[in-house]
């Protein structure tokens, strides 16, 4: 798979296109290339994974702002990029300090930017139960009112958790639950 940034006076615009690709990559390699013509801004991958990292990494070689009209121009040359891991992740402990679903999102876009692919969600402790479990209501009840310094607390519903892990996927992050075992929870 691969992607072809198409260059002109105009900002550039995203033309998506497969391309079968003849090297061996690592399922997350990616490749970048700009010739000197600068007509277009080749990223090649194995897996749509690495082509969206592919895409987070030509926008970090990007000016932070661009003023409207203004042309912008891409640095020629080649990039490969293959992770030393395939496992990259950062943990959010939502057990003990609870964040709304919008900053969650937030960390999501955060953790894509730097190509990352796993957000370990911490999701029940002493100081707080955070996913909906229909069966068991009195877990949000009780163990979703309190966190770490007196705060109100919260948890996530079904529908809500499943929109962060859609919206995990949607940018190539595999969310890893953590529900930690009775005998060490005194929330619920």
């Amino acid at each position: 798979m691969s992607w072809l940034v198409a260059g002109s006076s105009r900002p550039s615009t995203l033309v998506s296109r497969m391309n079968c690709l003849v090297c061996i990559m690592s399922c997350l390699g990616l490749t970048i290339q700009t010739p000197e013509c600068r007509l277009a801004t080749n990223i090649s991958s194995k897996r749509k994974a690495g082509c969206f990292n592919g895409i987070q990494t030509l926008l970090q070689t990007m000016p932070v702002k661009i003023e409207a009209g203004e042309k912008l121009e891409i640095a020629t040359g080649l990039i490969r990029d293959f992770p030393e891991y395939n496992y990259r992740g950062a943990m959010l402990d939502v057990a003990r300090h609870f964040f709304s679903v919008q900053d969650v999102k937030r960390y999501i876009d955060f953790l894509a930017a730097y190509k990352m692919n796993a957000l370990h969600l911490h999701l029940s402790d002493d100081q707080g139960w955070r996913i909906e479990i229909k069966s068991w209501p009195n877990l949000t009840t009780h163990g979703g009112s309190t966190e770490v310094g007196g705060g109100e607390g919260g948890f996530y519903t079904q529908e809500q958790y499943s929109e962060i892990v859609q919206y995990a996927m949607d940018r190539n992050i595999m969310i890893v639950p953590e529900i930690d075992m009775p005998g060490h929870t005194n929330a619920a």
